[in-house]
């Protein structure tokens, strides 16, 4: 398998965006 630097910044970045959508979406809740 290749690695390169690019599909690791993407795995990470798509990552993130879960989290970060998930945590919006709690806020939202709460509010």
């Amino acid at each position: 398998m290749n690695m390169k630097g690019m599909d690791c910044s993407d795995y990470l970045s798509s990552s993130l965006t879960k989290e970060i959508r998930l945590n919006y979406n709690k806020m939202n809740i709460t509010m």
